[in-house]
């Protein structure tokens, strides 16, 4: 067998595991799940699981990787004995590492459909015959009413205000004009939504948007406030298309195979070096834009208070599976990834660059996407990935350039997705190189094929087969495997393994302490009631 190859560096490995923990669940599935669990708690709980129990187990499953130079399976087998019953847990990093590729490449080819809309302006401005359909639909006339009585609702005359506050419910008694005139003002930002939940926004916002059709820049303003539909619509269109899903399925897992076939060395540290920098330029300043067009900070508010009414007990097994799903913990792509680290490389250390790396990229994120939810007013019923292809595309195309910006961060997107791919399936083929004795072309082709195949059913989108998967490998499988993983690391490996890493420069001597106790005591204790809580509610 040829000799194991190692990274070039330091920084590269860095790039290259950071890169495979950066993917879509930081640009795609945290902020819709930070949305849908209410943000602040929620948020918080994620990083301290992060911190508390994704930290330990990055510096684990490196540690393991780098002192035996084999991936998962053989991994457990030499720290731990060749007959350990914990050989298993390698086998089970092996299957979800599959079965994630298998919805994750549907995902990524998403990214390149998105690019091709944006080499055809398709973000720039709606057909003719598609706002007509739009404009006459029931969600576009909902749409319109609403944009028209939250753009007039400031100049409606003093008959009008008092009416609108009356049946906003605001108004009980007889107030004096200044009175009246203060109420409202203090009041316009919530009315619409008290007309809504009284049932008259659609009565108010027909003589609003009367009043919006008799002026000069109607067509203009009508394509502006049906965006947001049309954005949604062209997504779940997308979806209905089996034809152009297969296709893209198909395209990312060639790409995937083909890189893995020809060796991990060349082929990602080039691509890191130029994608990953640029990818964090492109995050930061479409953050920063963000926050900027959120006037009143109302997702900066979500991210740091939230809802507390969306959160539950769910939301904490949730925390806990995105912890492991964002930084690949559990399925022994840290092991693989860490049997090509040479002797010169920190597991300690370079756990914390790569986890610091993930959690900015995931906050940044939410910060990026929550104030355009809430300045355009959508709601991300689409689902996770609908955040990322609807929300986005409609501020990414107010920069210079439209188009061209929208191409270059889906195509950024995609080389995310690329990256976190490559790491699922070299987990597999360095599986059966080091198992099976197989050729790395061979092993590559074998792997890729057979987790394409497994895809097609998410492809096709077939009876939710897509979300019962993910919610089996991010709420199941991987705390699992990072459960076994952190027993076998603080409990049964040999110990000084895992210790030397924690010898390096500037690293005090206590925390090898603090980590083993992390993982034999800590971590065992929350997962178990975690888990707990996930039969319980299951039966």
């Amino acid at each position: 067998m040829s000799k194991r190859e190692h990274w070039s560096g330091r920084i590269l490995f860095i790039l290259a595991a950071a890169g495979s923990a950066i993917g879509l669940g930081n640009l795609w599935k945290f902020p819709y799940i930070s949305w849908a669990n209410g943000g602040g708690l929620f948020v918080l709980l994620y990083i301290f699981f992060i911190i508390l129990l994704g930290l330990p187990i990055m510096i684990s499953e490196i540690a393991m990787g780098k002192a035996t130079g084999t991936g998962p399976a053989g991994a457990f087998r030499a720290l731990g004995g060749q007959k350990t019953p914990f050989r298993f847990v390698g086998y089970l990093g092996v299957a979800t590492a599959l079965l994630l590729l298998s919805y994750y490449s549907v995902v990524a080819g998403w990214s390149l459909e998105y690019t091709a809309k944006a080499i055809g302006g398709e973000f720039e401005s709606i057909p003719p015959a598609k706002l007509e359909q739009l404009a006459q639909s029931e969600a576009g006339i909902q749409a319109l009413q609403t944009k028209a009585l939250k753009q007039e609702i400031a100049f409606a005359t003093d008959s009008q205000k008092e009416e609108i506050l009356r049946d906003s419910g605001l108004l009980q008694a007889n107030l004096r004009d200044d009175e009246m005139q203060i109420l409202f003002r203090n009041s316009a930002e919530k009315i619409p939504a008290l007309l809504l939940e009284k049932g008259k926004a659609d009565e108010w916002g027909t003589i609003f948007l009367n009043k919006v059709q008799s002026s000069e820049d109607f067509v203009a303003w009508r394509q502006e406030a049906l965006k947001p539909l049309h954005s949604d619509t062209m997504f779940a269109d997308f979806l209905s298309d089996k034809t152009k899903l297969i296709t893209w399925h198909s395209v990312i897992m060639l790409i995937t195979i083909l890189i893995v076939a020809g060796g991990i060395k060349g082929g990602i540290e080039n691509a890191m070096k130029i994608f990953m920098p640029l990818l964090f330029i492109i995050i930061i300043f479409l953050t920063i834009n963000s926050l900027l067009l959120d006037k009143e900070q109302e997702g900066l508010r979500f991210l740091l208070w939230g809802d507390p009414s969306r959160f539950s007990a769910k939301s904490i097994v949730e925390a806990l599976g995105h912890a492991f799903f964002s930084l690949s913990l559990g399925m022994g792509v840290m092991i693989t990834y860490g049997s090509y680290m040479g002797r010169g490389n920190h597991a300690v250390k370079d756990s914390i660059w790569i986890v610091s790396a993930d959690t900015f990229v995931s906050i940044s994120a939410t910060l990026m996407i929550f104030p355009i939810i809430f300045v355009y007013g959508m709601q991300p019923t689409s689902g996770g990935a609908g955040i990322l292809f609807t929300a986005l595309p409609l501020e990414l195309v107010k920069f210079p350039g439209k188009s061209l910006f929208v191409f270059i961060f889906y195509i950024l997107v995609f080389i995310a997705a690329i990256t976190s791919a490559i790491s699922l399936i070299e987990v597999v083929v360095t599986y059966l190189i080091d198992e099976k004795k197989m050729k790395r072309y061979h092993a590559a082709l074998s792997a890729g094929i057979f987790i394409y195949l497994l895809g097609i059913p998410s492809a096709l989108w077939i009876s939710g087969f897509f979300t019962r998967l993910d919610f089996l490998v991010s709420n199941i499988l991987l705390p699992f495997g990072g459960l076994l993983i952190a027993i076998f690391a603080g409990w049964v490996a040999e110990q000084k393994a895992i210790e030397n890493e924690f010898h390096a420069k500037g690293i005090p001597a206590w925390t090898f302490a603090v980590y083993r106790f992390v993982l034999r005591i800590i971590t065992p204790v929350l997962f178990a009631a975690v888990f707990g809580h996930l039969l319980l509610s299951a039966g």
